[in-house]
């Protein structure tokens, strides 16, 4: 029987899988949108979109260029959700090809979805002026790679021989000499190694056209941040994360390469390079300045991709240049007679299990971002506070479950969670109850630094609600870190 091995290294970490159902942070649940704007002056009038999108042009013989156009029918689950992932994925359907035309880069690869219920001939070149039958001796045009131009030239007719039908998928390369069979549900993918633009058509009545125009690489850029450039209201605790087009060498993540700024005072950032080399995280320690604008600036010219090349920093599509991203943090101004108050019980199930019961949480903290040792609070033996006095208008909070007092089994807890709540200045203003799920016993578990880690739902759990066996979550090794950004994640004290 093989057995694997033990962890080396561990850290205790609380995998809260019963915290689903827990409402989210707001700021925090945002994902990676906006653009960056090159170093200037005035960046609000020259923001430009760093993240290239492929061109969708206009249809060909028999195609649209919507894609909502699609036949629901006739599309599979996997291939709505390549459509829906990738830039790089043309359906093949009744009509003929979605999108019709698509911009990709030397070394990109495309893949084509049999969305049809028949099997399909894929042929590079232009379509034959007489449509005839398929024959057993298939005769095409090849294109001729005009050096990026966007127009084809045929080469001479050359004669293959009988094609083997695809049933699953195929994986291809080269310059676009392209000729495949796909059964239905099938894929074929096919990797460009040189620029041009790549004519192709179907093998069937109308002989539907597409075209793939492969361009030249461009250098490695930004493609987003996270805060976006110019958004507001960014919570004290947030990192800053920024994500590049390829992966680039850890010797660039460097301090003087990722700066960020509060006026003239340098931030102190922990950097943090992801495993696939896509993105680098700013962990700040002490968090950031309430009440601040913020500028984090990418020095393009001290930093390369996978390939050694110098990533364009500024976007105007040369190596090199420096990039900046601002944003500002959430105002935290406390105004006398300001007040936030509500309640926090513990979320349980009567003993019918079909209904609720509200048992006060005694003991537990609420605390204001960014001003934890004076802003915060301790909720009675009911489970009410008030936050007196409380910043006006919106700011962001935490509610450590964790100091309850209430009697709850061994390694068993109530969870730390953040919200965004709102106060009328001069006002006293109600955030209604809160409720907090006790965190089952054996749903502390440990995970591994030099191996993944599997995490399921603690067994108490698994015997109180038998649909959750089977769910699993997969931590990576060396995953997890604490929110300064060192690693290993936090140490939970009961």
């Amino acid at each position: 029987m093989n057995t694997k091995p033990q962890p080396t290294k561990l850290f205790n970490v609380a995998i809260i899988i019963a915290l689903l159902l827990t409402p989210i942070w707001p700021s925090e649940a945002q994902q990676l949108t906006g653009a960056v704007a090159p170093a200037a002056s005035d960046v609000s009038d020259q923001q430009v979109p760093v993240n290239r999108v492929p061109t969708v042009s206009g249809p060909s013989t028999g195609a649209t260029t919507n894609t909502s156009a699609f036949p629901a029918a006739t599309l599979s689950a996997e291939a709505k959700f390549h459509l829906n992932a990738s830039e790089h994925f043309i359906v093949i359907n009744s009509s003929g090809v979605e999108p019709a035309t698509i911009n990709v880069e030397v070394g990109d690869s495309v893949t084509w979805h049999n969305a049809t219920g028949t099997t399909v001939r894929i042929k590079s070149g232009t379509p034959p002026d007489d449509p005839g039958p398929s024959t057993g001796g298939s005769s095409i045009f090849l294109p001729l790679i005009n050096g990026g131009a966007q127009s084809v030239v045929s080469a001479e007719q050359s004669t293959i021989p009988p094609v083997t039908e695809e049933t699953t998928a195929v994986t291809a390369a080269g310059g676009g000499d392209i000729d495949t069979q796909l059964a239905p549900g099938a894929d074929f993918t096919y990797t460009f190694d040189s620029a041009g633009t790549i004519a192709y058509y179907l093998d069937r009545s109308g002989y539907p056209t597409g075209r793939v125009l492969v361009e030249s690489p461009r250098p490695t850029t930004i493609l987003e941040s996270s805060p976006a450039n110019g958004e507001d209201g960014v919570a004290a605790t947030r990192e800053t994360i920024i994500e590049f087009t390829r992966p680039i060498n850890a010797a660039g993540v460097t301090a003087a390469n990722f700066v960020a700024r509060f006026g003239s005072r340098t931030l102190n950032a922990r950097l943090h390079h992801s495993a696939d080399g896509k993105r680098v995280t700013l962990f700040y320690d002490p968090v950031l300045p309430a009440s601040a604008r913020i500028q984090v600036t990418v020095n393009g010219g001290g930093i390369t991709d996978s390939t050694g090349q110098k990533i364009d920093g500024d976007g105007d599509g040369q190596p090199g240049g420096a990039a900046t991203i601002d944003f500002d943090t959430l105002s935290v101004t406390v105004v006398p007679g300001t007040s936030v108050c509500g309640r926090v019980f513990a979320s349980e199930l009567a003993a019918d299990g079909n209904t609720s019961v509200n048992v006060p949480l005694q003991g537990a903290t609420i605390t204001v971002d960014g001003m934890e040792s004076t802003l915060k609070s301790t909720t009675n033996s009911e489970g009410n506070f008030c936050l007196d006095p409380a910043p006006a208008g919106r700011f962001f909070v935490h509610i450590d479950g964790r100091t309850a007092r209430n009697g709850v089994p061994a390694g068993a807890y109530y969870p730390f969670v953040g919200k965004a709540w709102g106060s009328v200045v001069g006002k006293q203003s109600s955030v209604g109850n809160i409720y907090l799920p006790l965190v089952q016993p054996g749903t502390l578990q440990d995970v591994s630094n030099t191996q993944e880690t599997r995490i399921t739902f603690a067994d108490s759990v698994r015997q109180q609600f038998p649909e959750f066996t089977g769910t699993e979550i997969y931590v990576p090794a060396n995953s997890l870190m604490r929110d300064d950004g060192s690693r290993g994640g936090r140490r939970c004290r009961i």
